[in-house]
């Protein structure tokens, strides 16, 4: 999945329920946003601070996404940051450091008619792509891309944002290995084989071990183990 950014639907209507009350019962406060410049362009951007528990509300349906999955191969992902930017703020131009993680989601947490502009762009293959997605969707990207988001001229833009680490710093291996678990799910898993001749040309059985080959000799486990 050689991929510079996907586009996932983390979250239905009917889920937003919880999120939107979390919105009505907690705390914004101010936080200064400063750029890789020293310039603070958005002084005043909302964060929320909240004592439920954002990272298992948020993350839930992570591991169950196989788009998501495929495409970051997790190995962890960072806490839930939840913003709101108001009429008048924006981001400029900026790429966020790769110690954060591999890749970057963002999800959108509002209605895109409850405010005008607030589009983020990310620049790939030399080209601007622009997004201002449905609630509930949610765009990943690899860390280190050129974004922004533009001017919020009318309303409210909610947001929450995390990284990704993954499991493999190779680019070519990640591809390989999400390729391989596409193939998983083209062949129908036997869960009762009485021989173990049979288990053993499973297909299902020499993806695994296949896959087990790459975890164990170029993922980061490999390294932590080798250290």
């Amino acid at each position: 999945m050689d991929l510079n950014y996907i586009i996932t639907q983390l979250y239905a209507e009917d889920e937003f329920n919880k999120i939107d009350n979390i919105f009505k019962s907690t705390t914004w406060i101010d936080n200064s946003i400063v750029t890789d410049n020293n310039e603070i362009k958005l002084s005043q951007e909302q964060l929320l601070k909240s004592n439920i528990d954002l990272d298992n509300l948020f993350l839930k349906h992570i591991e169950n996404n196989f788009t998501f999955y495929s495409y970051c191969i997790p190995y962890y992902n960072t806490k839930i940051l939840i913003s709101k930017m108001e009429t008048g703020d924006f981001f400029k131009i900026h790429n966020d450091s790769i110690m954060y993680g591999d890749f970057c989601t963002e999800i959108s947490l509002n209605d895109t008619s409850e405010y005008e502009g607030g589009e983020l762009s990310i620049f790939v293959e030399n080209d601007e792509r622009t997004f201002k997605l449905p609630k509930g969707y949610a765009l990943t990207y690899k860390t280190g891309t050129l974004s922004k988001v533009n001017l919020v001229t009318k309303g409210e833009r909610l947001s929450a944002k995390f990284y990704t680490k993954s499991l493999f710093k190779d680019e070519k291996i990640r591809n390989v290995y999400s390729k391989l678990l596409y193939l998983n799910t083209k062949f129908q898993y036997n869960p009762i084989v009485e021989e173990f001749q049979d288990a053993h040309s499973d297909p299902n059985y020499i993806l695994n071990e296949i896959k087990d080959y790459f975890l164990y000799n170029h993922s980061i486990l490999e390294n932590k183990k080798s250290s």
